[in-house]
Order: structure tokens, then sequence, then C-alpha cells
């Protein structure tokens, strides 16, 4: 009698293995089937235990299913790969020893090819194949299987037909009598449960099914369940032989059509989001209740679960009723600001909305000269017309653009501190706030940062000039104000501050060499402080340059311009450290004091009546 070794992978052909070794007991010896040899005791080498069973074999049959070659361990490596692989080892064992190798094609599985293997197994590559097809097949494929065996190994044994003959479930013997007479025990377990067991088409129970009462025979198993594929196999039970299985069922698919009315509907299935609109087709989904969201600007979102049945197409037709619409006009300060409606970007007031509820949002930025922080605002449809205002909250002061340019920087007819007269050059344009910061300016910045409000000497404050600040209070104020709106604020420089009140004049003030109460608040004539913006602008754009208050700088304090940076750049070095420039002149200050090329300091802490400032930012 030939021995006979059976290879196979458990999760790739456990099932069809069995029912192959149950033909081989019932044609050949036994005890001559190596089959799911014991590895050995503990601590001795595997290897050793498969090599040596494999030597003693006349053949070996290598079980090859679809998940053979590219089955993987728990790390994802393919097994193969692994010189430590079972069935590696198994086919090397017998390829090394000339001991013929039969693959055994399961199904329609193909030989695999030589690329594939390891260069130890390449040479399966190139034997002859024999199939186990499931079905009307599969008995004339286990006799061929059989009579090939007998050939190789040159070793013929009496015809013992694989008989096909099999008793109903009805009739199958119930009693413990029937088993001493000689019956097989079958189990089988599926995922899922609840499957249907059948065998040549009687059904016989559902997963977990046991069962000890199979008479002898070959058989065609088949186990289904609604929403999977029906398995079928062949089996071969023998008298007082045990079959276990355990079976995993493939999932079962059909086709879907989504039709709407009106077309051209966004969908939504099982919550991924589609890119084609409708009339939508799928071919392959699983069998069993979907989830579909269907929706359409201007109509209701409808969901539905439809059921998809395994091989058919279902029809899905869906209705969706139109929203009613209203328009929404609305007016922003300021006017310039962008509007976003749900996403849409330029919205445009008067447009027409279905029902519901909408985000407006209006990003921060810089609108009418001025930066303005971003709004979020929530509104709802529900009426033929919606009216809201919004306005922003604007954060900084109106800023102007200063152009590049050249100018000579002092005066010569001037205090010394006001010499030597040079060039300097302002090579980036900038920007300069239109007016002198204001108390509403100032004071959102203390109440921010929680600072204690600067006194208005009962004079009012809003659109007045803050006043009573240090030059640090003005260095706090431009740093919270950049951190605030992102965008570079700071304290203008000396020369930049002079190169921008005389915005290319050469007279003692921008408008003439004159001054009158017309131009500017000085003198102590009003006694105060006036509000912003109240005397004509210089050819630059700028108000109150000369006189209303002092306007502090960047730059420290030194006694003349000697060294003096000519590119128009924030004087930093040498000088008095304890003090900083002040320009433009106060309300209490002679006409003097209100000149272009005029300087003046007081100490960085120092505050007074009379002392605010102006911010810069780079472009």
């Amino acid at each position: 009698m030939p021995k006979i070794f059976l290879s196979y992978r458990r999760d790739d052909s456990a099932y069809v293995t069995e029912s192959i070794y149950s033909a081989l007991k019932a044609y050949f010896t036994p005890e001559d089937i190596f089959f799911d040899i014991d590895s050995g005791g503990l601590g001795l080498d595997f290897r050793k235990d498969i090599t040596d069973a494999v030597a003693q074999c006349d053949v070996l049959l290598a079980v090859i299913g679809n998940a053979w070659l590219h089955a993987v361990d728990g790390n994802g490596k393919r097994r193969l790969d692994n010189p430590a692989d079972y069935v590696r080892l198994e086919i090397e064992a017998a390829l090394s020893r000339d001991i013929p190798v039969v693959p055994v094609l399961v199904d329609e599985e193909s030989i695999p090819l030589a690329d594939a293997l390891p260069d130890t197994l390449k040479a399966l590559a190139f034997r002859r194949a024999t199939p186990v097809r499931a079905g009307k097949d599969f008995e004339q494929d286990l006799q061929r299987l059989m009579k090939g065996i007998e050939k190789v190994v040159n070793a013929p044994v009496a015809a013992r037909p694989v008989t096909s003959q099999i008793t109903p479930p009805a009739a199958m013997p119930q009693t413990p009598e029937a088993l001493l007479s000689g019956t097989g025990i079958m189990q089988v377990s599926s995922l899922p449960t609840n499957a249907d067991v059948s065998l040549d088409g009687i059904k016989i129970g559902v997963t977990p099914f046991n069962s000890d009462t199979v008479l002898p025979g070959s058989y065609t198993l088949e186990v289904y369940h609604p929403d999977y594929l029906a398995l079928q196999q062949p089996l071969v039970v023998v008298a007082n032989g045990v079959i276990k299985l355990n079976l995993s069922l493939k999932q079962a698919y059909g086709g879907l059509v989504i039709i709407t009315d009106p077309v051209d509907a966004k969908v939504t299935l099982d919550g991924e989001p589609q890119t084609e609109l409708t009339p939508l087709q799928f071919d392959k989904l699983t069998a069993g209740e979907h989830l579909v969201s269907v929706s359409k600007a201007g109509f209701t979102t409808e969901e539905s679960r439809p059921e998809v049945k395994a091989d058919s197409i279902l029809r899905h037709p869906i209705t969706l009723q139109q929203v009613p619409h209203g328009t929404l006009n609305f007016s922003v300060i300021p006017a310039d600001a962008p509007v976003e409606v749900d996403g849409m970007p330029a919205f445009q007031s008067g447009m027409s909305l279905a029902y519901g509820k909408y985000q407006i949002n209006i990003p921060k930025g810089n609108y009418a000269g001025r930066f303005h922080l971003a709004c979020q605002r929530e509104v709802e449809i529900s009426a033929a017309t919606t009216e809201i205002e919004i306005s922003l909250t604007a954060i900084g002061p109106v800023m102007v653009s200063i152009p590049a340019g050249s100018f000579q920087m002092g005066s010569n007819d001037g205090r010394d501190s006001e010499k030597p007269v040079h060039t300097v050059n302002i090579n980036q344009a900038f920007e300069l706030s239109q007016y002198a910061i204001t108390f509403e300016e100032y004071d959102q910045f203390a109440n921010a940062t929680k600072r204690a409000l600067p006194d208005d000497e009962g004079w009012g404050r809003d659109r007045r000039p803050v006043i009573n600040v240090s030059w640090r209070d003005a260095q706090a104020y431009v740093a919270w104000l950049s951190t605030e709106t992102g965008e570079r604020y700071r304290l203008p420089s000396e020369a930049e501050w002079e190169y921008a009140a005389r915005a290319g004049t050469t007279t003692a003030y921008c408008w003439a060499d004159d001054i009158s109460l017309d131009n500017a608040n000085y003198g102590n004539i009003i006694g105060k402080t006036t509000p912003v913006g109240q005397y004509a602008a210089n050819p630059f754009g700028l108000y109150d340059m000369h006189g209303n208050v002092w306007e502090w700088t960047a730059d420290r304090w030194h006694d003349s311009y000697q060294g003096a940076p000519v590119d128009g750049s924030v004087w930093s070095e040498g000088g008095d450290g304890t003090r900083q420039v002040l320009r433009g002149g106060g309300w209490v200050d002679s006409p003097a004091n209100l000149r272009s090329a005029n300087r003046y300091w007081i100490n960085s802490d120092g505050t007074d009546d009379y002392v605010g400032f102006r911010v810069a930012r780079a472009r």
C-alpha cells in the first residue's frame, strides 16, 4: 500500500482536505495516510518531525486553495516566505528527497507560478496537478486522484469506488444501535451562525450543527444564509469518522439603483457622500439594509433604508419635496466687508434661500481702511423676507498709506537738536494711523488687558486723542494690536514721523510757514484737546500732525542728528535710553513747537495731559 502525506493550510482548504482524507482512508489503508501529524514532544525540533514523516511517504499531496499562496501571519507577512512555515517545510522535504509531489487544486484554483514561490519551492510550479471540484465532479475527481496515486507509486489497489449513496435525514438512524452499526459524526459551525445546513439538497439543520447519525457515503454539503453566498463542498462520511467544519461564508452582493424626482440630487450611502448625482447605480452592495440620504438645494432631505437582495438589482425611487424660499436682505457696517452664507462666498443681499437655518460668516480684515474682527451669526429663513443688520467690531485705527521717498530732515533755522539737516531715504512704503489713537481705541485695549484706564481730565473720551499715556503704554498697545489682528503694528520712527508730517512740503508747517487757529489746536486757547479730525488733513491725508497732542515715536533722545540713521529706521543706539522722542506739539504749546522739524522729549515712563501717540504698520 502506498504511504501518502496530506499537506494543506487550515485556513485555506481544511474542509475539502477532511473530505479527501476520509476518501483516502476508505480507498487505501488508514494507517498509511499521514494527516495532521503530531509535532512531537516539548523542546523537540518540529522540523525534524515533519521531515521524518515526509521521508516515510511515497507521495505528497499538496492541497492548494485560493488562499494557499498569499496566506499571511499575524504580522501581515506571507507565510510561505517564512522558512519555519509548516507547509513550506513539508513540500521542501518531499522535493529534496525526490518524493512525488502532486498539487491538488481546489475548485478552479491554478498552480502557482514559479516566480511567486520561494526558491526552494519553485519546482512545485512544474509538477503535474489534479483538480478536486465541488458538486457533481467531486466523486470523479477523487477517483482520478486515487488512480493517479496508484500510478505514481506503482501499487494498484483493489477497485473500491467512492460511493455517492445517501440516506435522507428523515431516514437517518437515530438510536444507539444505529451508532453501533457504523455511522459518522458531523459538526458544522459557521460565521454567521443560523445558516441552513443541507446534504444533497435536503435541509438537516442550522449552524451550529452537530449530528452523530450520518450514514457513510459521499455527499454535497451546502451551507446557506440569505445575506451570504451559499457554500457547497463535497463531503465523504466514513463509519465512526468525525468531520469538523468551521466555515466562513462570503458576503453576498446585489445592486441598487437610486432614482430621484427631481434628478441631479446628492447621495450619501451608508455615511459616504457620493461624487455623482442621481440617477445613480451601485452594482456591488452587500445584501441587507443600507442607509440612503438624498438631498438637493431647495428640496427636503430624504432618508431611507432599502434592503438589497443577493444577486438582484433593486430600483429605489425617491421623491423630494420642494422647500419654500425667502429673501435675505442684510446691511453690513462697514459695507465693503464680504459676507459668506453657509460657505457660499460673496453672498449678496437680496438673494433667495430655502427655509432653514444658515450660518453667516464675515472674516476678519481691513475694511473701510480699518481692521475689523471676524463675525459669525446664525439666521433663520422662515418668511418671504428676512432683514438683518450686522456691525463689525473695529479694532485699531484707520490707516493711511505713506509712499516711499526722500526728504531733508531737520531745520537750519531751528534749535540745535534739529541739526544738522540731512537727507533721509524712506525706501519702503508704510502705513500711519490717520488720526492720533483715540480713547475709544485705547480703552478697547485697556479693557481687554485689564489695565487702568487713563484719565481724560473730564474732557470726554470717545473720539478725543488718548492722553496721560507713557511710551511704555504705547508700546504695550501696539503689541496687543499686533497679536489681535495678525498685523505688524509699531510706533513710527522719528524720521518716518517727520516725513509723514511734511508730506512732501519744506515749509515750517505742512500748509505754509504761518499758522492760525484755523489750522490746529495750540497755544492753550481752547484749553483742552479737541476730537480728532477737526482740522484739515495734510497732503498725505493725515490729521492733527501739528498740535492737539504730542506723539510718541520709537526713537530714544539724542541732542542732535550727528550719526543719525539716513534710512528712516529707529535710532535706538546711543543717546539717552531713559528719554523718548515726542513730535508734533500739543494744545498748550506755542506755534514754534508745532513745526514739522521741532523735537521734544520726556521720560519713557512719563505721562501728561498733552501727550498721546499714533501708530505705524508695515505694508
